[in-house]
């Protein structure tokens, strides 16, 4: 089993190849460009609350309305997931991107000319589709570009995010004391839309596999499932899974009782 395991990385090596850089050259590259748009992303999305308070003013309307805004945009955003990996699987990564940072600057445009309350409910849910579009192709990208060095890459960019959170938030501040809310929305426009920029760094870096390394991988999943089946056909008490979830069931039982009769 371990020298048909060796045998698939040795081929894997010789066969697989990309078209760009993987692990160096080109791939830090990316890094920094990714960086740089899941600091934009993130940063926005995580300051939104802080025109709460400008639209109680601005909409008069109750703070149970307001929130409205906040949860349809939550809501997008948890919903177009679909959309998006839809999008990267069928047009890669760059164009996915591009998209996001199109959708996401143009709700902060559109919100400078609204004034109607159910149009901004609208711009605010467009605001929340542009998230997943751009925080999937910002990840598929880092998986294209990097193996070796894969988690510590995931981990760099990750910290984007509590980055951007800080940045972002100091800039609405900023830019609200000395320009109001409409044209900080331009602002924010104009910032994110440099995030197409970024996506002009990183182009789709598919692997190429040959069928010889399909093969193998393909005898190695079915080895490896035999060997679960075989494996799982012995008592239950031998499984340590089976003891671990039977421990915490119990556990949670006895909690209840006790809880019960307190």
């Amino acid at each position: 089993m371990e020298r048909q395991q060796s045998d698939v990385r040795t081929t894997e090596s010789k066969t697989v190849g990309s078209k760009r850089d993987v692990d160096h050259g080109w791939a830090w590259v990316v890094l920094c460009a990714l960086f740089v748009a899941i600091s934009i992303a993130t940063g926005h999305a995580q300051n939104t609350g802080i025109f709460f308070a400008i639209f109680l003013d601005v909409y008069k309307r109750p703070r149970s309305v307001i929130m409205w805004m906040m949860a349809f945009q939550g809501t997008a955003n948890s919903l177009a997931g679909g959309l998006a990996g839809y999008l990267v699987s069928k047009c890669g990564t760059r164009f996915t991107m591009m998209i996001g940072a199109i959708t996401l600057g143009s709700s902060f445009a559109f919100m400078y000319f609204v004034n109607s309350f159910t149009l901004a409910v609208v711009c605010f849910a467009i605001n929340g589709i542009g998230h997943p579009l751009l925080l999937t192709s910002i990840f598929g990208s880092t998986g294209q570009y990097f193996e070796k060095r894969l988690y510590l890459v995931m981990g760099l960019i990750t910290s984007g995010i509590g980055i951007g959170t800080l940045i972002i938030g100091v800039e609405l501040e900023w830019a609200l004391e000395n320009f109001g809310w409409r044209a900080t929305m331009l602002i924010q426009s104009a910032i994110v839309f440099q995030i197409c920029i970024c996506a002009m760094f990183v182009f789709n870096n598919d692997r190429v596999r040959s069928k010889e390394v399909e093969e193998i991988q393909v005898t190695k999943a079915n080895n490896d499932l035999v060997t679960t089946n075989t494996f799982s056909m012995g008592p239950y008490w031998c499984d340590l899974r089976f003891v671990l979830q039977t421990l915490a069931i119990l556990c949670f039982i006895a909690s209840r009782d006790t809880t019960i009769y307190v």
